[in-house]
């Protein structure tokens, strides 16, 4: 999902912490796995390249510990980190199917390929907007806003 997905569905998260320390931690973890794409996207970009177009194995191995269902695991200790961030990846396992070069085996270091995909989402790589970015940004927004408005 685009980044701002993420964001959305954690807005709408928040809303089931009363504390809003717990709420930003939400918020804010809901992107902490894509860091390594920010990078390597602003990376390439400066270089001139088209984003992801070449990547290197230790950025591949990088991708896969942030997308690593083993390596949050321990942030079960602390609940609004545990929510964020497994938001984050259950909706990256469902819909990231068709995106070999940087597919995330999620379970990093077990070097076991989980191919758990239920479907692809993005019809285009690059693309800004696609129409399940479009359902689950909404609705998080939605969900968030609502309960502030009512």
């Amino acid at each position: 999902m685009q980044t701002y997905t993420h964001l959305a569905v954690g807005l709408a998260l928040s809303q089931f912490f009363p504390n809003n320390t717990a709420k930003l931690v939400v918020i804010g973890i809901t992107t902490l796995p894509d860091i390594p794409l920010y990078y390597e996207f602003a990376k390439d970009r400066l270089q001139g390249r088209p984003p992801f177009s070449k990547m290197s194995p230790g950025f591949k191995t990088i991708n896969e510990a942030f997308h690593s269902l083993v390596m949050w695991f321990p942030t079960i200790f602390f609940l609004p980190a545990f929510i964020g961030v497994y938001s984050h990846l259950i909706l990256d396992v469902i819909s990231h199917r068709d995106w070999p070069e940087t597919f995330p085996g999620w379970l990093w270091p077990v070097p076991y390929k989980l191919k758990a995909a239920l479907f692809e989402y993005r019809t285009e790589i690059g693309k800004l907007i696609t129409p399940l970015d479009f359902i689950f940004t909404g609705a998080g927004l939605l969900f968030f806003f609502i309960p502030i408005l009512l």
